[in-house]
């Protein structure tokens, strides 16, 4: 089973996700949306998209490669996504739910929230100064949930079929 990652991230914490989920699903394709191009999406038995929250949006640079795509992608049997968020679940899935392009939204089938990390040393003088402000956090975090990971991989190998689960 052929399966295509289309992901953004910016500082790292989604590839680490990415390469846990690797570690669970043979033949996993990752699909950096900064790369350009664009995929064959009957080539893939199912595809993912997803990447992390900044300043409450779901990655900007997703969100506008998927508005493009949404009329083609929204036409593929097994679509799931993902959000890469320090917010509690919830919020997490009202970002996503408000960057997803309305047309896609029934399409997607699976949805995950792998948590969310700061590296505090890989921040910009900008985002070390909002983060203090906004969230109060001065250091690393990390909620990194792999259960969800797990959950999504289970998901693609076919042993779930229950629908937006």
């Amino acid at each position: 089973m052929k399966t295509l990652v289309v992901y953004h991230s910016r500082h790292g914490f989604t590839d680490r996700c990415l390469g846990l989920l690797a570690q669970e699903v043979p033949d996993l394709e990752l699909w950096p949306v900064r790369r350009g191009g664009l995929p064959v999406w009957t080539d893939y038995e199912a595809v993912v998209v997803g990447g992390p929250v900044y300043l409450g949006q779901w990655s900007p640079p997703l969100v506008a490669f998927l508005r493009r795509q949404a009329e083609a992608l929204a036409q593929h049997p097994r679509v799931a996504a993902f959000v890469v968020s320090l917010s509690p679940r919830a919020a997490a899935l009202d970002y996503w739910e408000r960057g997803l392009p309305p047309t896609l939204a029934p399409s997607i089938k699976h949805v995950a929230c792998f948590g969310g990390a700061i590296v505090w040393k890989d921040l910009a003088w900008w985002e070390k100064a909002l983060v203090k402000v906004v969230r109060g956090i001065e250091t690393d975090v990390s909620n990194l949930d792999l259960g969800e990971i797990q959950g999504l991989a289970t998901w693609l190998l076919g042993r779930s079929i229950s629908a937006k689960d």
